[in-house]
């Protein structure tokens, strides 16, 4: 069986495996903790090559104490980025405010000197 690797699912694995390794889990714990039956479905999630469910992705963000959002933001950025855009909807969820994707996006392709 082929499996069609996306620049959207390929995003989407980047960030479990950044968040995962982040939270010092192993491949085979999350998949455990989400439910997966078998042993290497979070290794095809991670390297895109198999999509997540909605369900499944709200599962997983909770797991690794994430927001969804940062989880499926359709945006290359380095790591670094990534963990601070999550603390921040984190901190926004905190005060019963809903982060505003497209404000997110707009942070996200700014460099570190803050220029697009």
């Amino acid at each position: 069986m082929t499996r069609t690797i996306t620049k959207e699912k390929r995003i989407i694995g980047q960030r479990i495996k950044y968040f995962r390794e982040l939270r010092g889990m192993s491949q085979i714990e999350l998949n455990r903790l989400a439910g997966y039956k078998g042993r290497g479905m979070m290794g095809f999630i991670e390297e895109g090559s198999t999509g997540v469910s909605q369900d499944k992705l709200k599962q997983i963000a909770e797991i690794l104490n994430v927001p969804v959002s940062v989880l499926v933001t359709p945006i290359e950025m380095p790591d670094a980025k990534i963990e601070i855009l999550s603390n921040v909807i984190k901190i926004l969820q905190m005060e019963g405010k809903t982060p505003n994707l497209d404000a997110i996006a707009v942070l996200a392709k700014q460099d570190a000197n803050g220029l697009a």
